[in-house]
């Protein structure tokens, strides 16, 4: 590699110019992606990633727990495949090197994986750095974990059967990745995961991991069952917030069969499972699908179309086939409407909400407003359902 001069002119620009830049990746987002990439269900394409020996030993770990990894290195992309066959239940041993956040990340996910036996080291510095924090909370989780040489620090052996949750304290002082490492892995738990900040931490870090945890939340293309709990949530924000009876439309390109693709069956499908689920649980909810927008809201266009029921024509609720069609149908209401407050998320355990950059200070305030009450509904239900344990 050529040396720099000791002193680096620097002309400065005379006229404007012109040119393209490609930023590299990041590692820390990079090995954040590949563990969260693990998490899911499907495949996942991760872009912009960094190739650096860092991620290289984080692509090589997770191969080694049974992942697929597709790596294109011109085109910054690794594709993380075969998640339902991974954690086979042998004996795996991972060398992590040097790497950081391969190494409190990937201690994190042996720990909470279903089963297997896994033996995690490094290179004599990695075994210096601190992991103490995070053994005793993963171990507090249910974790069995055995420092194989001083206590707090690599070697390890992980005997996996996932984590029961419950309420850890955590020192991250040293290193946000603790506690990153810890988040990630909470919804593997079997109950909730509370965390309890012993000592201050770097938000940054910290920050990054909370956003990719959200991205990763999203879900464009929902499936059956996916579509079936999408509907009974909104059901419930309907009938939270205005009272009525929730008259769920599950809405297609087609009505009733007009058209038979994979994609009609699927949200007939998940009509039919969330209507089964409404039952069993006792919901006051009228659940149709597929369904045309047309015949879910104006009655003469369901009559036209032979639909009946007590949801054609009269849907209050909507739900689209995926993250696309929805999207772009409340721009439109809010656009054309000039009144739309949202999105309202639902599927987390406290409420939230997300509002766009364009919103108007008193849409933001109105959103908040929503999720207020949401919150005071909420707490209303926890008080009486403690009251109810007290009860002899």
């Amino acid at each position: 590699m050529r040396a720099l001069p000791e002193l680096l002119p620097i002309t400065p620009f005379t006229h404007p110019v012109r040119g393209e830049v490609i930023l590299p990746g990041s590692k820390s987002l990079t090995n954040r992606a590949l563990l969260l990439a693990a998490l899911a269900k499907t495949p996942v394409t991760v872009t912009g990633a960094l190739f650096s020996e860092d991620t290289q030993i984080m692509a090589t770990a997770l191969t080694s727990l049974g992942f697929d990894i597709t790596t294109h290195e011109a085109a910054a992309t690794m594709r993380v495949t075969s998640q339902l066959r991974a954690f086979p239940g042998d004996e795996r041993e991972l060398f992590l090197g040097l790497a950081g956040t391969a190494a409190r990340f990937l201690t994190a996910l042996c720990a909470a994986a279903p089963r297997g036996t896994y033996r995690l080291d490094g290179v004599p510095q990695m075994r210096r750095r601190p992991m103490q924090s995070l053994i005793g909370a993963l171990r507090t989780l249910g974790a069995h974990i055995l420092c194989l040489g001083e206590e707090g620090f690599f070697p390890l052996e992980i005997r996996a059967s996932g984590l029961t949750g419950g309420t850890v304290d955590l020192d991250a002082s040293e290193s946000s990745q603790l506690l990153s490492a810890l988040l990630m892995v909470a919804p593997l738990a079997r109950g909730p995961v509370e965390v309890h900040l012993t000592a201050p931490v770097r938000q940054g870090y910290v920050r990054m991991t909370q956003r990719l945890m959200a991205d990763c939340g999203v879900v464009p293309e929902p499936d059956v069952e996916q579509l079936a709990t999408i509907a009974l949530q909104a059901a419930h924000l309907c009938l939270q917030l205005t009272g009525e009876t929730p008259r769920v439309a599950l809405l297609s390109f087609s009505t009733k069969g007009s058209a038979v693709t994979a994609g009609t069956e699927k949200i007939a499908a998940a009509a039919a499972l969330a209507r089964q689920q409404a039952q069993a649980r006792h919901l006051a909810i009228e659940i149709d699908g597929e369904l045309e927008a047309d015949a879910a809201l104006l009655p003469g266009a369901a009559r036209n179309k032979s639909v009946v029921g007590t949801v054609a024509g009269r849907a209050n609720v909507l739900v689209f086939p995926d993250l696309h069609s929805g999207h772009i149908a409340g721009k439109l209401t809010a656009i054309l409407g000039h009144c739309a407050y949202g999105q309202i998320l639902t599927g987390l355990t406290k409420p939230a909400a997300d509002v766009s950059r364009a919103d108007s200070p008193e849409t933001i305030a109105a959103v908040a407003a929503i999720v207020g009450l949401q919150a005071i509904e909420m707490r209303r239900l926890q008080e009486m359902a403690e009251e109810e344990k007290k009860k002899p």
